[in-house]
């Protein structure tokens, strides 16, 4: 998993090994959603569209682990794609840190123990637990106060790391509660210095108001037409850019 080669190589190496009955990854999510997390740039710099480099250099990889049989295609969190979970077919699945918790831990139900954490090729961030006050709460303050409180008070924090086995806001509560943790759905393994050092080298710079909906246009209108050959990659970038100019006019397209 060291690098986006070594991956094609393992995922070559499932196929054959397993007849062409077993695959590395579920869906493509599993590698557009590192690559969009570790991009250098955002979508949108100085109110101008901006592609970054790797998220085009990533299309032919997902077009050939479709084509050559590594990556089953699944959709993203849906039954299938939960399915893989509980079953010896998927070799690895490419999830945030809460994804152990609220998805591993549901739907592991014969694969518990056996899956473990490491190191993808890039680092990356995927959402996180979000805190927010309702606009107009007659409670504004004290919901202000709860949220500096669940995000950076020490204490809470321990508990949170310590009972939850969550990776928490604060980086000294992880290298301390976190440096003897044992979680058996992983056989036992010690995910934070796995987190810890991935954390230590994302790149939060690249997040922008229009995240959500523009990498929704791009997985709609780029990688998955694109990856199952349904259109040319030019035509592809083409409608992206076409729908993000509808999507939002102020954003300077080219």
């Amino acid at each position: 998993m060291s690098s986006w080669d070594a991956i094609k190589k393992t995922g070559e190496t499932i196929k054959e090994k397993s007849g062409g009955q077993a695959y590395l990854f579920s869906s493509l999510e599993e590698i557009y959603n590192p690559v969009i997390g570790a991009r250098k740039d955002g979508w949108v710099i100085d109110n101008k569209l901006k592609i970054d480099s790797s998220m085009t250099d990533s299309l032919d990889l997902m077009k050939e682990a479709v084509s050559e049989g590594w990556c089953q295609n699944t959709t993203p969190q849906t039954p299938d794609w939960y399915g893989g979970i509980s079953s010896n077919k998927i070799g690895a699945y490419a999830m945030p840190s809460w994804g152990l918790f609220y998805w591993l831990k549901n739907y592991a139900k014969d694969t518990a123990g056996a899956w473990r954490v490491t190191e993808g090729p890039v680092s990356y961030s995927w959402g996180g637990t979000w805190l927010a006050g309702v606009q107009g709460s007659k409670n504004a303050d004290a919901a202000s106060a709860l949220a500096v409180y669940m995000g950076t008070n020490k204490e809470f924090q321990t508990w949170d790391v310590k009972t939850q086995n969550d990776f928490g806001s604060v980086k000294a509560i992880n290298k301390e509660q976190g440096k003897d943790a044992k979680v058996s759905l992983i056989g036992g393994q010690n995910p934070y210095p796995v987190w810890s050092k991935v954390a230590d080298t994302i790149n939060g710079k690249n997040q922008t108001q229009y995240d959500q909906s523009i990498q929704s246009i791009w997985i709609n209108d780029v990688v998955n037409p694109y990856a199952t050959g349904k259109v040319t990659k030019s035509k592809a970038l083409d409608t992206f850019k076409s729908d993000v100019k509808s999507a939002y006019p102020n954003i300077e397209v080219k």
